[in-house]
């Protein structure tokens, strides 16, 4: 049995990636590669961070916040009391959404 480096298909990969290396680039490649490292500097230095409250926040005072923070417990306290009935129910939801579009 041959060995794995001189089997067709990695002689085939060597045999093109030397093709490659021995053609010149093309203009996307050069531009590319001259272009790289000033393409995304803010991403090189830090990644962005939102800060502040958002207009959707401001929309909403505390007594709404706590509203919904209620209904939310309200739902998960359901959930926890029936799992395998929310389940089927989520099931059957996603299956009409899936069917409809």
């Amino acid at each position: 049995m041959p060995e794995q480096n001189q089997s067709p298909a990695v002689q085939s990969l060597r045999k093109e990636q030397k093709q490659q290396r021995s053609r010149p680039a093309n203009e996307l490649d050069k531009a590319l590669e001259d272009t790289f490292p000033a393409s995304d500097p803010a991403s090189l230095t830090h990644t962005a961070v939102a800060g502040g409250i958002g207009p959707e926040a401001d929309r909403f005072g505390p007594q709404e916040q706590s509203n919904n923070k209620l209904a939310a417990f309200a739902v998960e306290r359901r959930i926890r009391e029936r799992p395998i009935a929310s389940l089927l129910a989520a099931a059957a939801i996603g299956f009409v959404f899936g069917v409809t579009r």
